[in-house]
This record gives C-alpha cells, structure tokens and sequence, in this order.
C-alpha cells in the first residue's frame, strides 16, 4: 500500500486521486455506490407510491461505526450529508475527511450530553436530538457564545418506549415555547424512530400519525411564528424509510442499507 501512495506522490496525483487507486478502497466504493442505488431506487417507487417527488426526501447517510473512509466514498457517489451518533466519532471524521473534501455537511442524530455540547455547535448543520429542556439552553448558550445560529429539531419518543430519547408528545408546546424564547436557535422541525420489529403497515401507520402531530403543530400560529422554517420531519431508517416516506418523511436517515453491518466500535 504504501509503495502505491508514494508512487502516485510521485505522479503528482491529489490525495484523493491516491485514495481512489487504491484496490481496497475501489472495492468498497463500488460496493456502497450500488448499495446507494438501490436506496435511492426504492426512496423513488414510495414517493410515486406517495404521489410525492423524490426531491422532496433528503437522505441522511449514517456513517456511525464505520470508518471515514466509507465516508469519503458516500459523499464521492453523492451523497449531500451525513450523520453521526457520537459527537467525538463525527468530529474526528470530521478531521479524516477533510483533507480530501472542499465540503461536506455532517449532522448529529445520537444523544447529546451536556457536556459535549460547545464541542459540536458550529461544527454540524444540524442537530437532529435535541430532547430536553435544559439541552435547548446550554445549546442556545453555547451559539449565542459563539455568535451563531445553530439549526435543530426537537426529538421525540413518540413510541413511548423507555430505552428511547425524547420529548413526550404533552411536552411539545412548552418545548416549542422554549426555543422561540432562545435567541441563538433555529428549530427546523422534528424528529422520531419507530419501534423495531413493526410490519410495514404497522411502521406506516405510526409515521402517519406523527406526521399529523408535526402539522397540527406547525399550523398553531401562537407556536409558529414561521411555519415555513417548520419544514424538517426527520423519520425513517434502513428498515423502514419506504413507510416513513409514505407517511409524509421530508428526511430519512440510512446507515446499514448503504454501508452494510456496522463494525463494532
């Protein structure tokens, strides 16, 4: 390996140019390129199915669990964004990438403690779990710190399953409340996962119904004083992102439906 990166160095080629020489990598890239395709296929047939266009679903690669390398390689098959779980993971993939990308949008979707949180404000878009009060100040005054404005949703459990994150749906005025009083935050929307093991009808119909809590929400005019930035519902992951698109899903999120099993940590 190392005698083909030195060789290319000596060619002139870009990094990136190395990178993609390389067999393994060429490998893998094919790999995720085709697995891509399918997702994307299928993201088709439920908007047609939706009478919804494609364009209206952003998909959200998760890379959580696999190196930077799969990474690059989503991104290079045209991928627009990815999404990490852990604040450390996506910062140091952050650094991996860089040298190789111009650009690249990465959000987080996993938990976020308090204490993690001036590490990741300003360094993602967004920030798809923001899932309790006292998490919607520190991260207003975290930006406010920075003189910025960070995008989030707020996270929900609607499935009220007890291992899950989130605001109860009795909660959502006063946390909305709550990010209309914050002067550094931008609330874009909202997000849930389904339990697991649901059959398709059954995820469809639980996307359905959180899908008409997020409009009932943002068509209350004393809690959405721009329901035209209301406009995230982040719902659906590899199991289940054809239901979730069919029940109204504006982003899915897709890890092992492009990358495959994840490694362990």
């Amino acid at each position: 390996m190392t005698d083909i990166l030195q060789d290319a160095a000596a060619e002139g080629l870009s990094r990136a140019d190395r990178l993609q020489q390389q067999p393994a990598f060429q490998a893998r890239q094919a790999q995720i390129r085709a697995n891509l395709s399918q997702v994307q296929h299928q993201l088709a047939q439920a908007c047609e199915q939706a009478q919804r266009r494609p364009e209206e679903v952003r998909l959200l690669a998760v890379t959580k669990c696999h190196p930077y390398e799969d990474a690059l390689a989503a991104f290079w098959a045209g991928v627009h964004s990815a999404g990490e779980n852990r604040v450390q993971e996506l910062l140091q993939k952050q650094r991996d990438c860089q040298p190789y990308l111009e650009q690249a949008d990465w959000q987080l979707i996993g938990t976020l403690q308090k204490n993690k949180v001036r590490q990741i404000v300003g360094k993602v878009s967004l920030i798809q779990s923001v899932d309790h009060l006292e998490l919607i100040h520190s991260l207003d005054q975290a930006a406010g710190r920075q003189g910025l404005r960070q995008d989030i949703l707020l996270q929900f459990n609607y499935s009220g399953e007890a291992t899950k994150h989130g605001f109860e749906a009795e909660a959502a005025e006063q946390a909305l409340a709550t990010c209309q009083a914050c002067h550094y935050l931008k609330v874009r929307g909202m997000m849930t996962m389904a339990r697991p093991g649901l059959t398709d009808a059954e995820a469809e119909a639980f996307f359905s119904d959180f899908a008409a809590f997020y409009r009932r929400l943002r068509e209350t005019d004393r809690l959405m004083p721009d329901p035209a930035a209301f406009d995230i519902l982040s719902m659906g992951m590899s199991e289940d992102y054809q239901a979730a698109i069919r029940a109204g899903s504006t982003m899915v999120r897709i890890g092992s439906a492009i990358f495959g099993p994840r490694m362990q940590p």
